[in-house]
């Protein structure tokens, strides 16, 4: 993703197929064709949330994004990122002490994920 712009390369060969074939002694990458798709910017993705949210209060109707799967997501990039930074597999729903300790190492190192 680069500028609201994605490229997408697409393995001609399956990288595990790739892998046991492949005989060279010098790396070789797989033949690949790339797929480009643009997005139009957006400016804040909490925003219109925030603002549904609060119209939905005021409407007395449930909101787009509900608590529940507000919560779901969440927990989903918690995942990600304890995995990622614990070189892991993580099983859902997420450690809270582990992810804890994960998020205290990261602040003390100022490294939070996105940073």
């Amino acid at each position: 993703m680069d500028d609201w712009q994605l490229t997408l390369h697409r393995l001609e060969t399956p990288l595990q197929q790739f892998i046991d074939t492949d005989k060279t002694e010098a790396f070789v990458p797989p033949d690949s064709h790339a797929e480009t798709f643009n997005f139009e910017p957006v400016g804040s993705t909490h925003l219109p949330a925030i603002d549904d949210f609060a119209r939905a209060i005021i409407e007395d109707r449930e909101p787009a994004i509900t608590g529940e799967s507000g919560r779901d997501s969440q927990e989903l990039v918690a995942s990600i990122n304890l995995s990622g930074c614990r070189e892991k597999l993580v099983r859902l729903p997420v450690d809270r002490d582990e992810y804890n300790g994960l998020m205290d190492e990261l602040r003390s190192l100022r490294r939070l994920p996105g940073m």
